[in-house]
């Protein structure tokens, strides 16, 4: 329910509405121009397939009452292979080249606005993702053959801290010809100290998510890496922690830290992966939604989306206060 006296809702009012509509009419035409060219071409695979199984039907001379099933199952069978190979077609259209627009008066317009009122100091950066080499030094992905890429970054130095978020998309064929799609929300931020071991922080549950984003590798660090036990039960219950240096690992993960990390999963919601390495903190989010994209079948004017978009960006970008990384325990000289 909206709320007059949140902050968010008078920005929204005041300074994303006005911009919101625009976008919002541009998303209503494009969004009916689709709806009429899916019924048009679903009206010629119906036709077409009658006709072209009359053809056969004549031409075999088997048109007779007992043989009507026979060719309603041979018409189906074209209609719905014919709307299979169309709206694969239509399907990579309109994501390559007609919501383009749409998608750019977001980023222009939107993100860098939503993105600033979270915090001024980040700064977002459209078609300027980061590359697959900070996703190899976190430790949290392992090479298979597949397309691994990004789009955008939001980035930005938060007190003496500086901070990249990103999303990852990754594309696979397996054995069987199947296609396998993944998003990965990735967090890259500062970390007081240089050391030269890995720990990685995995959820307890981590088979289960592995079963739907068999492209994160933390359960490999289960057999290369020794498993750690921490001083935290709470936190040996919610994780695992798995390095080759134990004393690092619990000098890096302090009570405060832990408790830290608890509550950030806490409140994302969200199955969180954690890397600590080379004087940097990497963080691993398995998404379903793209962060970065407008949605097409949600109004863009309303409250309820943009606060989504705004409540998801927060989380990511306040997790230099969430786990209080500006805190120098360690000096990096």
């Amino acid at each position: 329910m909206t709320n007059p006296s949140d902050p968010f809702y008078e920005f929204y009012k005041t300074e994303l509405l006005p911009l919101l509509r625009p976008i919002e009419r541009n998303r209503k035409r494009k969004l009916l121009k689709i709806i009429l060219q899916i019924a048009l071409v679903l009206f010629f695979i119906i036709a077409a397939s009658w006709y072209l199984s009359g053809i056969i039907s004549t031409a075999t001379n088997v048109f007779e009452r007992e043989s009507r099933t026979a060719f309603y199952m041979r018409t189906l069978s074209f209609i719905f292979m014919g709307c299979v190979i169309s709206f694969s077609f239509i399907y990579f259209f309109i994501k390559k080249f007609y919501l383009i627009d749409y998608s750019i008066q977001f980023k222009y317009f939107i993100l860098p606005k939503l993105i600033s009122h979270i915090d001024n100091r980040l700064t977002y950066f459209k078609n300027e993702g980061l590359s697959e080499h900070f996703l190899e030094m976190s430790k949290l992905f392992k090479k298979q053959c597949g397309s691994l890429y990004s789009e955008d970054k939001v980035e930005g130095l938060i007190g003496k801290t500086k901070i990249t978020m990103t999303e990852f998309f990754y594309k696979q064929k397996d054995l069987e010809g199947e296609k396998r799609n993944e998003n990965y929300l990735f967090i890259m931020a500062d970390f007081n100290k240089h050391f030269f071991n890995p720990i990685i922080v995995a959820p307890r549950n981590i088979f289960s998510v592995l079963k739907g984003c068999p492209t994160l590798s933390p359960v490999l660090y289960k057999f290369q890496f020794n498993e750690v036990k921490m001083d935290s039960p709470a936190f040996n219950k919610n994780f695992s922690t798995h390095t080759n240096d134990s004393i690092v690992a619990h000098y890096v993960l302090t009570p405060n830290l832990m408790e830290r990390i608890i509550q950030f999963s806490r409140k994302t919601k969200k199955l969180a992966f954690f890397s600590f390495y080379a004087s940097s903190l990497y963080i691993v989010i398995p998404c379903k939604n793209r962060l970065f994209e407008p949605r097409l079948l949600r109004s863009m004017i309303s409250f309820k989306t943009i606060s989504e978009y705004h409540e998801i960006l927060k989380l990511s970008l306040t997790i230099v206060n969430d786990l209080n990384l500006n805190t120098r325990i360690w000096s990096k000289e």
